[in-house]
């Protein structure tokens, strides 16, 4: 232990203790100790601060040159996403669509309806005259889809196109062309297609044209604005246009109105098209006998001779049909029977809220796209009966409505052939079609008569003494057939509805089957259900003469003994024919 002594400090200016040794103030050098270790940990505080602040500064450069990095990348990625977004836009249409109409809600309908378009864009390029018709119900988009942004969209790829744009009224076509002048306008239009715009001097809504500004040209494209029905002069049409040529229920009804809008389709926007120009309809269908009515009645007769020859006729257009119903009858590629078409805008609820407010002629033909009652106002649907297998054993019968000419838009002859069993079922066998002269109705009895040898062929009274007996006559010897035997029904009341009583009583009893996945049946059963408000009629003419052939017959079942006939039936239709209930239904064959 170091000794001390109490001693005068000079410093302290007190009496403290000094050691010994070193005769130092003990309360100095510890004072001093101290001060000099502050220092010392000062130093190191600030040392080791200034290092942290040091490290902390490198550290924020190298996050602030990551960052400044990372803002490259984004940059750079958002510029690449730009482009690719420009370059889906001008190869697609529904990406070019989401570009400008973002709240749009483009469900698999709208996919399916983009992807046609495409199509039928390029086969326009390539001057395939393709023919395309789309009918949907309202509101679900199909419009500012295919004739708002389809043709800005094709003009932008193709600014040579002509678009003719009709509708049942110039005003709303008027309305898409200014919507697809300002689109074409736009700088982000410019972005995707290059430097188009509108020719100054030819700006006007209903007629403009687009400009080249790079080329300080026009391209020869544009849009010319009508109404189904007015003038379309002076300029053609790569694609023709029509969206909603019926503007309502009144205007569907009237005949006048109907005429009108194919004459000018086959007349004047026809005529206009360019050498492999396409057609587009778009429409909420209205009436059979609507323009797309007419259109598809038109194929339809062309896929008949089709059927015979396996060519398509050069003189008829096929339409690609896209028809989507409200609500689907039977299941389909993309949604299931009773599943909505698109349920982002009309769920199912909402849309049988519409049915249940709408009239069932109008919901059948504006939503479900097919203009008429399903249940049929004279034949119901329920009447109508499918069969796979016709009986081994049965009488053969045929009858037919003939109207002799071979004119366009003449009337159809129509012969059915149909077999009856021995509980007097009648099973609809075959259909023969056409519009033919009346040496061709000839050989079209004798076709009929080799393949099916019915015992008879009905015919309305005065037909065949008029107009046919003489080539009948003549085939006769020249074929050598004695035993094609014509039977001349009585026309009886000239009522239509009144003259089908007979194959309508049939049906309602049950008593009539129809081919099942025959290649007419379809037509001819649309053609039942739609009398007596639908266009053709000749089908009907031809069963209700049908019904007049098999009454009253009796069966004798070629190649088989007599059996005991099922004769109530007589007394079952005799009693609906007078307007009883017909009872209990006749046995009916499987």
């Amino acid at each position: 232990m170091a000794r001390t002594i109490k001693k005068h400090c000079q410093t302290c200016e007190t009496e403290t203790s000094h050691w010994l040794d070193s005769q130092e103030c003990a309360e100095c050098a510890s004072r001093e100790g101290m001060e000099r270790l502050q220092a010392t940990q000062n130093a190191e505080n600030q040392r080791k601060k200034a290092s942290k602040k040091k490290k902390l500064s490198a550290k924020r450069k190298k996050a602030a040159k990551k960052a400044a990095a990372t803002r490259e990348l984004t940059a750079q990625a958002k510029a690449k996403q730009e482009m690719y977004r420009r370059e889906a836009a001008r190869r697609h249409l529904l990406p070019f669509l989401s570009r400008y109409e973002e709240q749009y809600k483009a469900g698999w309908v709208h996919k399916v309806i983009a992807a046609k378009l495409e199509q039928f864009l390029q086969d326009v390029i390539d001057e395939k005259s393709p023919r395309l018709m789309i009918a949907m119900p309202p509101r679900h988009g199909k419009s500012l889809l295919a004739s708002q942004y389809f043709p800005a969209w094709a003009l932008g790829k193709y600014p040579h196109l002509e678009f003719i744009n009709c509708s049942y009224a110039q005003s709303l076509q008027m309305d898409f062309s200014r919507k697809i002048q300002e689109l074409v306008k736009e700088e982000d239009y410019h972005l995707i297609f290059g430097n188009l715009g509108v020719t100054k001097k030819n700006e006007a809504i209903e007629r403009w044209s687009l400009y080249d500004f790079d080329k300080d040209k026009r391209t020869g494209g544009g849009i010319l604005a009508a109404g189904v029905g007015g003038p379309i002069t002076g300029r053609g049409a790569h694609v023709l246009l029509i969206d909603d040529p019926v503007k309502n229920r009144e205007e569907a009804e009237s005949t006048t109105v109907r005429e009108a809008a194919k004459s000018w389709y086959s007349s004047t926007a026809y005529t206009r098209l360019a050498p492999g120009g396409g057609v587009l309809v778009i429409q909420t269908r209205w009436h059979d006998d609507d323009l797309s009515g007419h259109l598809l009645t038109e194929m339809r007769e062309a896929s008949i001779e089709f059927r015979d020859t396996g060519e398509w006729p050069d003189d008829a257009d096929r339409w690609d049909v896209v028809e989507f119903p409200a609500i689907a009858t039977s299941d389909e590629q993309y949604r299931l029977r009773g599943e909505p078409l698109h349920p982002a805008r009309y769920p199912l609820p909402a849309l049988l809220k519409i049915k249940r407010t709408t009239a069932p002629r109008d919901w059948a033909a504006l939503y479900q796209q097919n203009p008429q009652v399903e249940e049929g106002a004279y034949f119901q649907k329920k009447y109508f009966k499918m069969y796979k297998t016709a009986p081994a054993y049965m009488d053969i019968y045929a009858a037919g409505d003939l109207a002799i000419s071979k004119k366009e838009h003449a009337d159809w002859s129509v012969f059915y052939v149909a077999g009856v069993d021995e509980q007097n079922n009648v099973y609809m066998l075959d259909e023969y079609r056409g519009r033919w002269d009346a040496a061709e109705i000839i050989d079209v009895m004798f076709e009929i008569h080799k393949k099916w040898k019915p015992r008879g062929f009905g015919l309305e009274k005065g037909q065949i003494s008029l107009t046919l007996d003489s080539f009948l006559n003549q085939r006769k010897r020249e074929e050598g057939y004695i035993d094609l035997h014509i039977e001349e029904l009585p026309p009886g009341k000239q009522d239509k509805e009144l003259r089908g009583r007979m194959i309508q009583g049939l049906m309602s009893l049950g008593m009539v089957w129809w081919p099942e996945g025959a290649l007419w049946v379809d037509d001819a059963i649309n053609e039942l259900l739609r009398f007596p408000n639908g266009v053709k009629d000749d089908r009907v003419d031809a069963a209700a003469w049908i019904g007049k052939m098999v009454s009253g017959k009796q069966y004798v079942g070629a190649g088989r003994p007599k059996d005991k006939r099922n004769k109530s039936w007589k007394k079952k239709l005799s009693n609906y024919l007078q307007g009883n209930k017909p009872g209990k239904k006749p046995h009916m064959a499987a």
